[in-house]
């Protein structure tokens, strides 16, 4: 796959910059090179920042007038700040006094043109972006319109056997306005805090009071748009969990009923554009501090789906053995087409949920022997168990983690923490298929 290079530069540096992307492309590196002057006290452009955020690497092209560009400073930082490797190629060299000295030491690599031709320079940056590794975690979207299927229960307790049993770092998103795993997981005092002091996912669409504005969930008809404001760092809108049994980080970012607010009809294109451009950016946050990035989406096709599906690396779709199975997953295939096109779409797997333990229902053969879906079903099989069901508040251990039945005792734990364990490991294989290899 082709390396994503942007290239940060001064628009008078533009002949020399073009022959910069002229070898990369022959390297089979995608260049992208702003052709607008931008004024400074115009705001950050949402294409330069998308653009920033999904490259392998950002290139400086610095010269004295790139030094004196404050937009090459801005794109920078914006840079450092979301993870993306900063290379430098120095044709001037950096007074220590000048701001942009400090800040380039946080580059990943220096390439300086002291005593070398163009064209050496050019070569080494064309190496250099072929050495660059970016640390970006698959982002699982747990998708299946049809309702009914477990998808909540089946998220909390099959990827908490991730963390645990397979030592990655977790973090679950609740994108549903039911906010049912966010209730099923936290105690209630501690998603009343999470509510009150907004972190959870509404601070990942709008401005919160974690940037200093009113709560989003105040107000559930209009939206507060501020282009040029990051979304808070990770670390400090999710809620993280701890168990006995966990050596990894597992973590929740909350759901709240106010969700909603992005469902209804008086929203405008722009405001919604502002709002998804932000969740993208906080999610790109989220890929590099997370091993494994899991999104419980509603069960219905909306803007609030749109957002999870794009950001999203793959699908896994509960299905129950029913008539419907394949009414569901024809229509999550369908809804990847409404959104990719004939672009890229997130891997599709699916997973038998809360099925008998020693029998193959009609439906679920159906299912398994399909010439499409038959092939993305993992072989491992959720089989119903009344350790799955989530327990009554008044029932509730101080822990809400030990809820889970991967925690529990009892007549037929063992089946299911069987099943649970098998159904991780495979879906493991999937989402890390190089180092399985590697192994």
């Amino acid at each position: 796959m082709a390396k994503k290079v942007f290239i940060s530069h001064a628009h008078a540096d533009g002949a020399a910059v073009g022959r910069l992307k002229e070898a990369l492309r022959k390297a089979n590196c995608e260049a992208w090179v702003s052709t607008e002057q931008i004024a400074p006290d115009k705001p950050f452009p949402p294409p330069i920042a998308r653009a920033i955020i999904s490259a392998d690497a950002l290139l400086v092209f610095l010269t004295a007038r790139a030094r004196q560009s404050s937009w090459v400073q801005s794109e920078i930082l914006f840079a450092l700040r979301n993870h993306t490797p900063v290379v430098v190629l120095e044709f001037d060299p950096v007074p220590s006094t000048h701001p942009l000295a400090f800040i380039l030491q946080q580059a990943t690599q220096t390439i300086s043109k002291r005593g070398k031709q163009e064209r050496a320079v050019l070569a080494e940056a064309v190496s250099a972006m072929g050495n660059i590794t970016r640390h970006e975690a698959p982002v699982v979207s747990m998708l299946n319109v049809k309702g009914g299927v477990g998808k909540t229960t089946l998220t909390a307790n099959l990827f908490f056997s991730v963390a645990a049993q397979h030592n990655k770092r977790v973090l679950l998103i609740d994108c549903d306005p039911q906010h049912n795993l966010s209730q099923m997981i936290l105690a209630v005092g501690d998603l009343e805090s999470a509510h009150q002091t907004d972190r959870t996912v509404m601070s990942a669409f709008e401005p919160s009071i974690l940037t200093q504005h009113e709560s989003p969930a105040k107000d559930i008809i209009s939206i507060l748009v501020k282009p040029n404001e990051e979304p808070p760092a990770p670390v400090d809108t999710v809620t993280n969990l701890h168990h006995r049994s966990l050596d990894s980080e597992f973590a929740l970012l909350p759901g709240q009923v106010e969700l909603m607010k992005y469902t209804m009809w008086d929203k405008t294109p722009e405001q919604l554009n502002a709002c998804k451009f932000r969740f993208h950016q906080f999610m790109a946050d989220c890929r590099r501090h997370f091993d494994l990035i899991v999104i419980d989406c509603n069960p219905s096709v909306s803007f609030l789906t749109a957002c999870a599906l794009e950001a999203s690396s793959h699908i896994l779709a509960p299905v129950t053995a029913d008539t419907f199975s394949l009414v569901g997953l024809r229509t999550v295939e369908r809804l990847g087409t409404a959104i990719f096109g004939a672009g890229n779409k997130p891997t599709l797997n699916v997973i038998m949920n809360n099925v008998p333990r020693d029998v193959i229902p009609r439906a679920e053969q159906q299912v398994r022997s399909h010439s499409i879906y038959g092939p993305l079903t993992l072989k491992s099989r959720i089989h119903a168990s009344a350790f799955m069901q989530t327990r009554n508040l008044d029932e509730a251990p101080l822990n809400q983690l030990d809820t889970l039945a991967l925690n529990r005792l009892g007549n037929g734990a063992e089946q299911i923490h069987r099943a649970l364990s098998d159904a991780a490991a495979e879906y493991t294989e999937i989402l890390w298929p190089s180092k399985v290899a590697a192994s």
